[in-house]
């Protein structure tokens, strides 16, 4: 099957990625940084042309959220991208 997932350079992303693959799965990677092999981008254009089946989402950001100066940045990681 091809699976399209979010967030694979992260901890559960990764070891996510890893099961499907040993699994049979195709995965396609979505990433921020166009620099990661293989990967895709948020780019609507990107995403517009991907043949997934299944699209898996757990890329966001995991932090202290207390730390008021960072709720901006960890709504756009986790709100905003999300939406678009």
């Amino acid at each position: 099957m091809n699976i399209l997932i979010t967030g694979t350079t992260g901890f559960v992303g990764g070891y996510f990625k890893s099961a499907l693959q040993q699994d049979g799965h195709h995965i396609s990677e979505v990433n921020r940084n166009r620099n990661i092999k293989g990967s895709i981008t948020f780019d609507r254009s990107d995403l517009d042309n991907c043949r997934s089946s299944v699209w898996i989402h757990l890329a966001g950001m995991s932090k202290d959220v207390e730390n008021k100066k960072m709720l901006p940045s960890y709504l756009e990681a986790n709100v905003e991208i999300t939406r678009e």
